[in-house]
Formats: structure tokens, C-alpha cells, sequence
């Protein structure tokens, strides 16, 4: 099982112009009242469901405007057909419609003479909230919808509740000031959620991948306990005195997915001083849950003879086997820290390999000592472990053996390992042969001009991860075809024959938005420049075209709050920054109907399909022995 630490996770909802989008839409659809499909609408306080049975046979396809039944709740369809569709679902609890959407439901033909349809298989999900899928229970899932907000978050789970910790402080502090943003709720409600989704994910992992009754009876309380501080992630509170007033759960649905009139309701948890405590509890459980599951697969067995394991095994055992299993998971996590709650020692039969220990010892000193797994010290009699900073002993390991004392002793020092470099820091200056291989059409002589800037400005901008290297260079290689192109070459686009053309690492394009911002923060550093007569300095002028691309970047575009990992969704908002200038809309389009020019919210960056291949570069991104992917 992957560290659930390590896991990556994410909530996107639906964007704030899709929702703008569909807002004529809700106000003008009527309430339904009419019983179908076997089923009838539920009052405003009940949300329970009872699946219904209905027997149509003929298959119904639907089209934009006509109606379609999920367990008596009535979906008007907008867009798509059976395979793949998007609607608008009347949910009698906040007498509002909800925007969803499906794929590969059945649909068959309504009652004698009605045009309309039943769905009988599949799922309907609604466009928020991680895609929460509107099924049998649908007061949970769309009490989950309403707590949702514009915007996304993506990142590993451990990353994600230092993230939350971080972001509570900013904003009591800001609200201290009297000065928090939207944007700030926001973003904390989505790292909240992508946290809930984290806890289900793990959960679900961990009880698949293990079902036997006693690891689960094991691991019971644990799960019991993460299912309580899920509840607390985003829970409704009393905000008086923090600045900020919850809304009624009305007020949050409309805001969420009509017309955002109250965004800061979007974030219903209001102890925001809490968030620290609550972010460590989960935290400790989720370790504690990664070392029950280590220990019920561990190699170590209760007695000699190697029949009986951590489950099976009696309780001095494993206590033994779990202890183990925490020391060698911290080790090579280079844990210097770990305050254990009430740790139970014992003294157990263990076979570690093929070596059998009559005899092994934990114990510990204090109710709830705080060590550091990386201190362990070989002695006479096992291994010592301290506390941080200290040279106080708080954990023995001990062989009580007096036979071959010295080799189980280090059977169990092998057995608990050493600690791993584990960092994805890549300070390591390019050259010119690795430049060519991540960008095999430069030119010899553009390299070697380049590369000093490129070293420079790569640690003062800070962009030092594999991951975000990985990033850089890949939005570089599309847009400048590997370094061959510093100058935007003339084609269909308007953007070919401006003035102000795409030029340098990044293409800056356009006089208003890139070139003057650009041309000020240069001066700003003291350069006397003037791209507003001379943007070809931007394409010709080696420093100007490495740096306008980490200007851009970091400063302009802040590509760096989406490069904690190399998923698909991050690379993908990541190209629209990079390509569109925004994570929302690429390009415009032509409406069908109107004729009028509009956003287009569906439309793929340039260079999609290129973008998204990153296996070529992963390669040449070392970090100590070992690759990042």
C-alpha cells in the first residue's frame, strides 16, 4: 500500500462560469410537482430515498430541454444524451435545481404517452464537490455539495494538512486585520475537502486491501476516530467574533451554485484556532493506521517456528511487532520526532528472518515519551533510542537472550534500517549535454548562451523540486518547440503579427498584460529597458528571455501553487495559466445560435496533447540514487 501520507489528493468543483453559465437557466425552470417513473417528489425535509422499481423496456434518448427521472426526482437535460450528459436536478430540500451531470446511464421510456424518460442504471453526479455522485443518499452527498466552493486544491495528503494549518493562521491573522478575501475562504474550504476525500480514499484502500475480520476489528477505533475529526473539517460553528457570519444552508447552496452572492459562507468552520489541534490528530491517526497495516503484512512472526503472525500472535508479540514496525517506518521517513500516546511495551517471542528471539524487550520510559527514531544507538544489550535533543534515553530495544546476543541484535538493527534520503531537491546546475536531451532542438550556440541564466534564476526563483522542473521545462519545450523558437513564428493567429508577438522562454505576448508588467518589474531591479520600443529584447537579449519566462512564472502567474505533483489536472491548469492566462477559459468561440463571440470553457490549451507527455523528462530529473518517479 502507497504511504497514505503520500497519496494525492484533490478538490475541484465546478468553475464560477459554469455556474454563470447556467444561471439563466435555473431562474426560469419551473417546480416540478408531478409523480413519474414510479417514483414522486419528496417534501423539503425529507431527503431519504427508496429506490424504485420501474419496468419500461424502450430505450429513451434524450435532448436538451426534455426531462428524465431518477427515483421520482425530475433532471431537465441541457446538454449530452444517455452516454454522456449534463442536466439540471430539482432538489426539493433547498427548492433550488442543481446543476449534474452522467455518463453511461440507462434510460428508458416513461409511462404510456409521456415524453419523457426513466433512468433505471447508473449514476447521476453532481457538478461539485469532487463530482458527488447523486444516488440513494442523497441528503449526504448534497449536503456535501453545498459546503463547496469555486476553485481546487491538489496535493499529497500530508502536504495538505500543513497546508491547512498554514492557511487557518493567514486567516485569523487577516481577520484580525479586517481584511480577509474571498479567495482566502475559498481555499481553505478546498483544502478542507480535499482533506475529507483523503480520509475516505485511505480508508477505503486500507479495508479493501486487507479484509481479514481481526485486522479490521484492529483497526475499528482508528477509523472511528477519523470518521469524527472528518466531521469536524468544514462542520457548521458559531462565528461570532472571527468576522464572518455563516449563511443559512440556503444562502451556502446559492452561493455555491447560482450566483456566489455569499462566498465567505463558503467556509463553514469557524475554529479556525482549532485547526491546528485537528490537523495533528488526523495526522496521528493516520500514522497509527500506516503501522497497524505495515505490522498485520509484516515479515517478523510470533514464536520459532514461524506459524503465528502480528494477528495471530499474543498480546506481548504484538505489542513487539507493532513497535518495530513504528521504528522502522520512522527511520526511513527520517522522523526526528514522535510523541507516542500511552505506547504499550512488552517482551515477546519474534523470529526476524531466520534468526528467533526468545526474548525481545520494548520499554519505554514516561507516560507519553517524545523520541527521536533516528538516534538509535547500538549496545551491549540491544538498542537504545533518545529524545530529541537530548541525550535522555526513552526506548530500549533490548535482547534478554544470553545466547547469540550479539547477532540478534543485529538481526533486529538490519531489520529497522537505515534512514533514507528522501528529499526531491534538485539544486544541480544544467549543462549543455543535459539541456540538449530535455530539449533536443536548441541551438549550440542559444545554449550556451542561456544556460548561465537559466542556472541563476532557476535558485533565486526558488524552482529547485523535480516536480516543478519537470513543469518549467515542459511548458518551455511546447511553447518555444525545445528552444528552437524564442521568437513567436507567423502563422493563423492574431498574436503572430503583433508587435508585441510571443517572444522569449515563456512566448510573452501582448503589450498591456505581459511586456509593460515585465518591462516595470525589470526597472524595478534597475535595468534600463524599454520593451515598449524594443520588445525584440525579449527574444534576442539572452538575459531578458530566460528571465521573462520566471517573471511570468513566478510572479506573474504563480504556477507554483499547482507543481506539488505531476497529475494530469495539475499539469492541465497549469498549461491554461501558461497558454490561456487563466485556469478557466481558452480562446473564444462562436455561439452557434447567436453568433456572438464568447469564452470558450471547453477548449484545450495549444499544444494539449504535447503538454500532458512528461515521461520523456522524468528521466533526467536525479535526486541522490534515487528517481523521483
Amino acid at each position: 500500500m502507497e504511504d497514505p501520507l503520500d497519496i494525492i489528493v484533490s478538490s475541484q468543483d465546478i468553475s464560477p462560469a459554469a455556474i454563470a453559465q447556467k444561471r439563466d437557466e435555473l431562474d426560469k425552470l419551473e417546480t416540478p410537482s408531478e409523480s413519474r417513473c414510479g417514483g414522486s417528489m419528496h417534501s423539503t425535509v425529507d431527503c431519504n430515498i427508496t429506490p424504485k422499481v420501474y419496468s419500461g423496456t424502450v430505450a429513451f434518448v434524450p435532448a436538451k430541454g426534455q426531462k428524465i427521472y431518477m427515483n421520482g426526482y425530475e433532471i431537465i437535460v441541457t446538454s449530452g444524451d444517455a452516454s454522456a450528459g449534463e442536466g439540471l436536478l430539482y432538489y426539493p430540500f433547498v427548492r433550488q435545481r442543481i446543476p449534474v451531470g452522467w455518463s453511461g446511464i440507462s434510460i428508458v421510456e416513461g409511462e404510456k404517452g409521456k415524453d419523457y424518460g426513466c433512468i433505471t442504471a447508473g449514476e447521476v453526479k453532481a457538478q461539485g464537490s469532487n463530482g458527488t455522485v447523486v444516488t440513494n443518499d442523497l441528503e449526504r452527498q448534497i449536503t456535501a455539495l453545498l459546503s463547496s466552493g469555486p476553485g481546487s486544491y491538489s496535493g499529497k495528503f500530508g502536504e495538505a494538512l500543513e497546508a491547512m494549518k498554514a492557511k487557518a493562521q493567514e486567516l485569523l491573522d487577516k481577520i484580525a486585520r479586517g481584511e480577509p478575501g474571498k479567495e482566502d475562504y475559498q481555499e481553505y474550504n478546498n483544502i478542507c475537502k480535499a482533506i475529507k476525500s483523503g480520509i475516505e480514499s485511505i480508508k477505503n484502500t486500507t479495508q479493501t486491501q486487507n479484509t481479514d475480520p481481526r485486522f479490521l476489528a484492529k483497526i475499528a477505533p482508528i477509523l472511528n476516530d477519523l470518521d469524527s475529526y472528518k466531521d469536524k473539517l468544514l462542520a457548521e460553528a458559531d462565528c461570532d467574533g472571527l468576522g464572518y457570519h455563516s449563511e443559512p444552508r440556503e444562502a451556502v447552496f446559492y452561493a455555491s451554485t447560482k450566483s456566489q452572492l455569499y462566498p465567505e459562507a463558503l467556509v463553514s468552520i469557524c475554529r479556525l484556532g482549532e485547526s491546528s489541534s485537528l490537523a495533528g490528530n488526523i495526522l496521528n491517526r493516520i500514522e497509527d493506521l500506516a503501522v497497524e497495516t505495515a505490522a498485520a503484512k509484516s515479515s517478523i512472526k510470533c514464536g520459532c517456528d514461524g506459524l503465528m503472525d502480528y494477528l495471530t500472535g499474543d498480546g506481548n508479540c504484538q505489542s513487539v511487532i507493532y513497535s518495530l514496525e513504528l521504528l522502522k517506518r520512522d527511520i526511513s521517513k527520517n522522523k526526528v520526532s514522535h510523541k507516542l500516546s500511552n505506547p504499550a511495551g512488552g517482551t515477546g517471542q519474534v523470529k526476524v528472518g531466520e534468526v528467533c528471539i526468545d526474548n525481545l524487550q520494548i520499554r519505554f520510559y514516561g507516560d507519553n515519551p517524545e523520541i527521536n527514531p533516528l538516534s538509535k544507538e547500538k549496545t551491549e544489550e540491544g538498542i537504545d533510542f533518545s529524545a530529541p535533543n537530548s541525550s535522555n534515553i526513552v526506548l530500549n530495544v533490548n535482547v534478554l537472550d544470553k545466547a547469540e546476543k550479539d547477532k540478534k541484535i543485529e538481526a533486529v538493527w538490519g531489520y529497522l534500517g537505515e534512514s533514507v534520503e528522501e528529499t526531491n531537491a534538485f539544486t544541480g546546475e544544467l549543462d549543455e549535454e543535459l539541456l540538449k536531451k530535455i530539449f533536443p532542438k536548441v541551438d549550440q550556440e542559444d545554449s550556451k548562451k542561456i544556460i548561465p541564466f537559466l542556472n541563476k534564476y532557476l535558485l533565486e526563483f526558488g524552482i529547485t523540486t523535480c516536480e516543478e522542473r519537470i513543469h518549467f521545462f515542459t511548458q518551455i519545450a511546447e511553447e518555444t518547440t525545445q528552444l528552437k523558437d524564442l521568437s513567436e513564428l507567423p502563422s493563423d493567429y492574431a498574436s503572430s503579427q503583433s508587435r508585441y508577438k510571443g517572444r522569449g522562454l515563456m512566448q510573452l505576448t501582448g503589450w498591456e498584460y505581459n511586456y509593460k508588467p515585465f518591462e516595470a518589474y525589470c526597472r524595478g531591479l534597475g535595468d534600463e529597458v524599454d520593451f515598449e520600443n524594443h520588445p525584440e529584447e525579449v527574444a534576442t537579449n539572452p538575459k531578458y528571455a530566460v528571465l521573462s519566462a520566471f517573471w511570468y512564472w513566478k510572479i506573474e502567474k504563480k504556477c507554483s501553487r499547482y507543481c506539488n505533483n505531476l497529475s494530469e489536472d495539475s499539469l492541465l491548469n497549469i498549461s491554461k495559466l501558461v497558454n490561456c492566462g487563466n485556469t478557466e477559459f481558452c480562446g473564444y468561440t462562436k455561439n452557434p445560435i447567436t453568433g456572438e463571440r464568447e469564452r470558450c470553457y471547453d477548449c484545450e490549451p495549444n499544444g494539449w496533447s504535447k503538454r500532458k507527455n512528461l515521461k520523456d523528462l522524468k528521466n533526467y530529473f536525479l535526486v541522490s540514487k534515487h528517481k523521483i518517479i
